[in-house]
């Protein structure tokens, strides 16, 4: 169920954070991949997979690119090894001008949750019904001056809801219909999330 996901902060952002701190302070800025990103970011794709795209500076040389791969790959395979099958991957890690930029791919929803350990859900609002997710919530219009609630959401089955517990951008593969008032759109596909305290953000798209 929905609620089995909700995980203990210490996602792979924070642990890298944690190992740059090894060697120096840390501070969180841009993203500077090929799609120049400003955020850590999450791209939600149509057939379920994720690609994370994570940011962080620092701010002395002493970490090299091998050795925060080496890291990164080490958890990854714990993580696989439990689950039994590649459900993370470390798609490259990128350093320039002291910044890291891991990029990591994920197969579903729960994969990201679970290596992660967040609340995080990706499907069919029928899914999401059937997961016990509690959709007694109240989402803005993006087309017009109006807001939906549980009943209205609940008529939406087949469109797409994303639940997140996370302050980061996402980018999803259609147009954003509804969203929660932690969460800003930057465009019709992107949008940023701010949360505090565990509290969950809430996008729906067809």
């Amino acid at each position: 169920s929905f609620s089995q996901m909700r995980r203990h902060k210490n996602n792979m952002k924070n642990r890298i954070s944690c190992w740059i701190l090894l060697a120096g302070t840390i501070i969180l800025t841009g993203c500077a991949t090929q799609k120049d990103f400003t955020n850590t970011t999450l791209e939600i794709h149509k057939d379920g997979t994720l690609e994370q795209y994570i940011a962080e500076n620092f701010e002395k040389d002493y970490y090299d690119q091998a050795e925060l791969q080496e890291m990164i790959e080490s958890e990854i395979s714990d993580f696989n090894l439990t689950e039994g099958s590649e459900k993370v991957q470390l798609k490259e890690v990128k350093m320039k001008e002291g910044m890291a930029n891991p990029i990591l791919t994920y197969q579903d929803a729960s994969s990201y949750s679970g290596f992660n350990d967040v609340t995080f859900f990706f499907g069919t609002i029928a899914q999401a019904y059937e997961n016990e997710v509690d959709l007694n919530i109240t989402l803005q219009s993006v087309k017009e001056d109006a807001q939906i609630e549980k009943e209205d959401i609940l008529q939406m089955g087949d469109s797409y809801i994303l639940i997140t517990e996370e302050s980061m951008n996402i980018d999803t593969f259609h147009a954003i219909d509804y969203y929660s008032n932690n969460v800003t759109l930057n465009g019709k596909k992107e949008a940023t999330v701010t949360t505090q305290d565990g509290e969950l953000a809430y996008i729906i798209f067809k």
